[in-house]
């Protein structure tokens, strides 16, 4: 069924533009520009990225850490020092083992085994992205229905406003035939 409908649109200058289009192209514009749905659909995307960042943090994480040490030669010094002779008045002792320059490196990985946090956080997050998914699905189908029922109201007041104009053409024709019979002597005032 092929139903179409004209948009008039009036601007500044006097010029007047008339669009027919149908009611598969009018959803398809509602929809294409309704703030409410494209903020659905951002909903949708960000509970998407809400659920792969609770499934992250199941992953285990590695860290590198590296520690460089160098101690100046003055400290070096007094330390070669302090082993032949040992003042009580120092409130440092430095280990014969410490170098003037040393390196410390190592990895760290920590994976979560059973963490219920962890577990709730991704039940939540699947649950809001079905949320937002609903909602979308929900804001799409009130902005349909609302163009819909507004193209419908549009062809059923041009179908009345058809009727009353064949209406008041057949009362303007009634009203000459009644002042022709009238006239004719026919009808009484």
């Amino acid at each position: 069924m092929f139903i179409s409908i004209i948009l008039t649109s009036v601007s500044a200058q006097p010029q007047i533009e008339q669009t027919l289009i149908t009611m598969e192209e009018a959803i398809s514009r509602a929809l294409k520009i309704n703030n409410q749905v494209k903020a659905s659909e951002y909903a949708v995307k960000r509970a998407n990225w809400n659920k792969k960042n609770a499934w992250t943090q199941i992953l285990p994480v590695i860290s590198l850490n590296t520690q460089y040490t160098w101690i100046d030669d003055s400290t070096f010094a007094l330390r070669d020092f302090s082993r032949y002779f040992q003042d009580p008045s120092l409130p440092f002792r430095i280990q014969q083992t410490v170098f003037q320059s040393s390196f410390f490196t190592y990895f760290n990985l920590s994976v979560p085994i059973f963490n219920l946090v962890l577990i709730n956080r991704i039940s939540r997050a699947n649950i809001g992205e079905e949320m937002a998914e609903d909602l979308n699905e929900s804001a799409r189908r009130v902005i349909m229905f609302q163009v819909i029922s507004g193209y419908l109201n549009v062809l059923k007041r041009k179908d009345i406003y058809s009727l009353q104009k064949e209406y008041l053409e057949l009362s303007r024709l009634n009203y000459e035939k009644a002042e022709r019979l009238y006239e004719a002597g026919r009808y009484s005032k």
